[in-house]
């Protein structure tokens, strides 16, 4: 990370000035003691690290920074109003930033949102052999996607290995491929931090370049990702209002969103991915990954929607914002009947406290999964120099999703 201070990004910088919520929304507040596995958790944001320019996202080690999403500033196309979803009208090749890193096949949704959430872009990554005549037949019917045109002729597929634009068909003439195949997903947290370093925060973990190595090897996987909520992102990510050593660094009444999250991830966004695209929509063949705080609710999903996500990986979960709520909200869970990736760094934080509590934590919910069975089921690691940001995260991607798209463990 440089010069830049490690640790230093969950929480937002005292002095940067504060955005209102553009919705008005008043977070309901639950105690962190009462821990049932539809609870609730705390909030983190992350604050940029000295020395790292701060485009847009999200990065570092503290829960209460600005995380804008950064995708809010490219051009959006006309929307329209599902019964239970605000969203655009179609997929689009994603728009070229200056500085973009993106590989591969990149599309983005303009909005999505619901009651709760107010609408930011969404992105997916298409696997190379993925092809498809008609992308825009809804093979499922759902509530969410009620009012998405069948056809919209705005949609592209738009591939960096092929030069041309074709509405509705792309072919990458590299790969013998089979358009009516299906394809596991992978849903990540902090979406504008995940394939372009141009909507970065500070860095992005490049997972476009490491699903497409993945795709070498014969393993593909359609990922999604989600920009994070702004101001909002602690509240949006966390089960329960922060514990006292966590609460003057975030927002004031942030914590407990999580529920109205996850729900806003399986009853719009999710439904809106199996409709538009070719997914094996069955929990066994999906997951859910985030770091930090990111963390924080990817546990909080596995744990209360296990019918949708049968796969979790937790990286640097920020578990000590909510005190113990984690682990008993996992005790008084049923056990996990998928794969669980779960990691952390020895210098998660310059706060010799701080660092050691991302540790412990860590180590204690991975001490219990064991201790109930969870046996291969289960991968931990402890990596003692990584640090509290994407470049780590990143470092580490490549042996998350190979486990758990595959449960093979890999150094």
């Amino acid at each position: 990370m440089g010069a830049g201070r490690r640790g230093a990004g969950l929480y937002r910088p005292r002095h940067q000035p504060r955005r209102a919520d553009p919705l008005q929304l008043r977070p309901a507040r639950r105690d962190c003691g009462a821990a049932t596995p539809g609870g609730r958790g705390p909030h983190q944001q992350r604050g940029r690290p000295r020395g790292v320019p701060a485009p847009v996202g999200h990065g570092g080690g503290v829960p209460g920074q600005n995380q804008r999403p950064g995708l809010q500033r490219l051009p959006a196309g006309d929307g329209v109003s599902g019964r239970s979803a605000r969203v655009s009208a179609g997929w689009r090749p994603y728009p070229a930033l200056p500085g973009s890193t993106v590989t591969g096949t990149l599309l983005q949704w303009d909005a999505v949102g619901d009651a709760k959430h107010a609408p930011r872009p969404l992105l997916a990554w298409l696997p190379p052999s993925y092809t498809d005549s008609a992308p825009f037949q809804h093979r499922r019917e759902s509530t969410a996607c009620a009012s998405i045109p069948r056809n919209p002729s705005s949609f592209l597929l738009a591939s960096a290995r092929i030069e041309s634009e074709t509405t509705g068909f792309n072919r990458n003439p590299s790969y013998s491929a089979d358009p009516e195949r299906r394809y596991p997903v992978v849903y990540f947290h902090d979406g504008q931090n995940v394939f372009d370093a141009a909507t970065s925060f500070s860095g992005e973990w490049g997972a476009d370049e490491v699903l497409t190595d993945l795709a070498r090897e014969g393993l593909e996987a359609i990922a999604i990702g989600i920009p994070n909520g702004g101001e909002r992102r602690f509240h949006e990510y966390s089960p329960c209002p922060p514990v006292a050593a966590a609460r003057a660094d975030v927002p004031p009444g942030s914590g407990g969103g999580a529920d109205a999250y996850v729900h806003f991830l399986t009853e719009t966004v999710k439904p809106l991915v199996d409709a538009t695209l070719r997914t094996l929509p069955g929990p066994e063949s999906t997951s859910v990954i985030g770091s930090s705080m990111g963390g924080v609710v990817s546990l909080h999903a596995l744990l209360t929607r296990p019918d949708v996500f049968g796969h979790a990986g937790l990286m640097s979960p920020a578990f000590w914002t909510g005190g113990d709520f984690a682990l008993r909200q996992s005790e008084a869970a049923p056990l996990p009947a998928g794969r669980v990736w779960l990691d952390v760094g020895g210098r998660e934080s310059d706060d010799p406290a701080r660092a050691a509590a991302y540790r412990q934590d860590a180590a204690r919910l991975a001490e219990h999964w064991q201790a109930r069975g969870l046996g291969e089921r289960l991968h931990f690691r402890e990596d003692p120099q990584a640090i509290h940001h994407e470049s780590a995260w990143r470092a580490r991607l490549p042996a998350a999703l190979r486990f758990l798209l595959t449960g093979t463990v890999t150094d």
